[in-house]
């Protein structure tokens, strides 16, 4: 349960730092923060080279210090990617640079502390400081900013928080190597090993990370700041799908596989199809509020610069729509283990949402709905996709009583 509130206070806090900043500075302190933010999160998700899923699951056992080595290596190699990318824009200041560099850095450091404490099971411990982590970080975001901070100081304030909580990760770890299987074979014994088997990981996670950034990542190469800043703060609207469809996904994803194997993959299907229908239903009922008030909702929560059009507002009820039902076709899909089908389906709807984005953009049109466009694309590819494997598999598997023999390619 703490862990459950401890990932929803993380993504309550990375919005709190979007609005404070949106309140504080205008569209452009959050636009800079957005901007940077996605070209930060991608990078530093395939820097991370999926070392915690490693570490918490491999059958064999290397030392910590393994880990800790190539996450450092992994850290060095997208610092310096992110530093180049980011310092090559005009828009974005150098201090702010590097303390949002300096924040995930130690953030990524703590992952693999945090993932120790998480394989010695002491999950109310591992819930209760990332509570308390994101707790302080808004706490000090905050002070930073009504003291008449910029932008940098603040972010700064958070970097301190999680140097502080690093030391307190650390230092209560625990007994981190009593259940090595292998030989240490030196500070990267092992590490041949470990990046193969965490290659699809690395992949995987990279790939969702830029799907869930890609309309700020392109509407910042083509807007400015302001701009940004204004699609974000509505585009929280696509986050907050997004974590209700999680939610029902990690929710029902076991009893989709105790219905597949009692049932077979027909039914569960079935299944699946008529909880989409009643979400759907429930969006829809959203999308004449979405659209006539969603302006005044805006200017209230964010400030009276933050408006849209009445087509953005309209394109993001449209963008909204799929996005909760995918996440239960997702979950069959994993049920059947059609694995690899799920990042094919994620390539796929990045290409095309990538190219309506580019060519939109490229073509002088209004920067806010073509940013709509771009995730109305990648939402609605992705369900399209999911749907359509889902089916298609529930299709062909015949054997209820035993999982599927084999992964389809």
């Amino acid at each position: 349960m703490l862990i459950t509130i401890s990932t929803f206070s993380w993504a309550i806090t990375q919005w709190f730092m979007v609005w404070i900043f949106a309140r504080q500075g205008g569209p452009a302190a959050a636009g800079e923060y957005s901007s940077l933010l996605s070209l930060l999160t991608p990078v530093f998700i395939v820097a991370s080279l999926g070392l915690r899923t490693i570490y918490l699951t491999h059958h064999r056992v290397w030392p910590l210090r393994t880990y800790l080595n190539l996450r450092f290596i992994g850290l060095a190699a997208g610092g310096a990617v992110f530093l180049g990318a980011a310092l090559l824009e005009d828009k974005f200041t150098v201090s702010l640079i590097l303390a949002m560099v300096t924040v995930r850095t130690i953030d990524l450091v703590i992952d693999i502390y945090g993932a120790a404490i998480q394989r010695q099971e002491r999950l109310a411990w591992l819930g209760t400081l990332g509570i308390a982590t994101n707790l302080l970080t808004a706490g000090a975001v905050a002070a930073a900013v009504l003291a008449g901070g910029s932008l940098s100081a603040a972010v700064g304030a958070s970097a301190l928080v999680y140097l502080t909580f690093l030391g307190v990760y650390w230092k209560t770890a625990g007994p981190v190597d009593q259940d090595v299987t292998e030989p240490p074979g030196g500070p990267l014994g092992g590490a041949a090993t470990i990046l193969k088997a965490s290659l699809p990981v690395t992949i995987s996670q990279g790939i969702a990370g830029v799907a869930a950034y890609l309309p700020i990542l392109l509407l910042g190469r083509w807007a400015d700041n302001a701009v940004v800043g204004v699609f974000t703060g509505a585009a929280y609207l696509i986050t907050a799908a997004n974590l209700v469809g999680s939610v029902a996904h990690t929710i029902l994803i076991t009893s989709f596989r105790t219905q597949f194997f009692s049932q077979g993959a027909w039914h569960t299907y079935q299944r699946a199809v008529k909880i989409s229908i009643v979400l759907l239903a429930l969006v829809l009922a959203l999308i004449p509020v979405i659209v006539y008030l969603g302006n005044p909702i805006l200017r209230f929560v964010y400030g009276p610069e933050f408006s849209l059009p009445h087509t953005a507002l309209i394109l993001l009820g449209i963008a909204i729509i799929p996005i909760a039902p995918s996440y239960l076709f997702s979950a069959v899909l994993a049920v059947y283990n059609r694995f690899r089908v799920e990042a094919l389906i994620w390539v796929v709807a990045i290409a095309i949402a990538s190219t309506g984005g580019v060519l939109l953009l490229s073509a002088a049109f209004d920067p806010l709905n073509a940013g709509m466009v771009t995730a109305a694309l990648l939402s609605w590819t992705r369900f399209f996709g999911v749907f359509a494997f889902t089916r298609q598999a529930a299709a062909r598997i015949r054997t209820p009583d035993r999982p599927p023999v084999r992964e389809e390619q």
